[in-house]
């Protein structure tokens, strides 16, 4: 492989490896998550991809609503999507309990852990998330719109920090 060819291949892979690069030193905890479902097969099934997916999905929509007190909220709806908008089956629940787990293992934040993973399994057995972790629990989250709520002006804007 010469010339434009190598040119390119190096084109397609540059941007994939800068993204790979970017992550690990953006979000180690994020890798060592990966890196964990991965010891665990979590990615050997169709079932798994899909519900390593779902979770990323939730963990994403947390990390940019910024707001500590939906945490609960968000790790109870990405299991919730994990198993149920991905084949229902005990191979989606079993891959959202190893990602859950190893998000746990790498936080390792003592009783906010406990908290965390009675989210993850409310999520996983269908519970109604929104009822259990929304206003209940003074997260202003606004699943439709993807905003947060300001207390202060009973208004829907988007906040930086709760």
């Amino acid at each position: 492989m010469r010339g434009p060819a190598l040119f390119c291949l190096l084109l397609l892979v540059a941007p994939l490896l800068t993204h790979a690069l970017v992550m690990r030193l953006l979000f180690p905890n994020l890798t060592a998550v990966n890196d964990c479902a991965i010891r665990k097969g979590v990615f050997n099934t169709v079932a798994g991809n899909c519900a390593a997916g779902k979770l990323g999905e939730a963990y994403w929509k947390m990390y940019w609503a910024n707001c500590k007190n939906c945490d609960k909220y968000f790790h109870c709806t990405g299991n919730y999507n994990a198993v149920h908008q991905c084949t229902n089956s005990a191979q989606a629940s079993r891959a959202a309990e190893a990602i859950s787990d190893c998000r746990e293992e790498v936080d390792n934040r003592g009783e906010d852990s406990a908290l965390d993973q009675q989210a993850n399994r409310a999520g996983r057995r269908g519970e109604n998330c929104s009822a259990l972790y929304l206003e209940t629990v003074e997260c202003f989250y606004h699943p439709k719109n993807g905003r947060v709520r300001d207390q202060r002006h009973k208004a829907t804007v988007l906040v930086t920090k709760c």
